[in-house]
């Protein structure tokens, strides 16, 4: 189920409605309040997604890598390397154009083990 992110704002006296280009804000439903008509309500319909993050120890800290799209950053600990990951992935979904996060995404990511000779 999509989480719903409710924003307030200011609008210009005397209020007037206006579609704003959903290319600007993905916004699904939005409308003037009654009670307070200098003030605009829209609700923001956030898709989640389930992506892969993989942390490995380097050096001090810790490395991420979210090899559907291919971003990674990094962090003083496992919890902070997942954060600063998932940062940058939503910082990517918002700057990056539909079609750009078509070419980047990669759909099927198998992350598995496989056994070696060595030595």
């Amino acid at each position: 189920m999509p989480e719903l992110r409710f924003h307030l704002w200011q609008v210009p006296s005397p209020p007037v409605l206006q579609k704003i280009p959903d290319s600007c804000m993905p916004h699904k439903l939005w409308f003037l309040n009654p009670r307070n008509k200098n003030i605009n309500l829209f609700v923001e319909d956030i898709m989640q997604k389930q992506l892969t993050a993989i942390i490995e120890r380097e050096g001090n800290g810790y490395v991420s890598l979210c090899p559907e799209l291919d971003i990674a950053s990094q962090g003083d600990t496992i919890e902070d390397a997942r954060i600063n990951l998932r940062e940058a992935i939503e910082l990517f979904y918002e700057t990056a154009s539909p079609a750009e996060i078509k070419t980047r995404l990669h759909e099927e990511v198998y992350v598995t083990q496989v056994e070696v000779a060595v030595g």
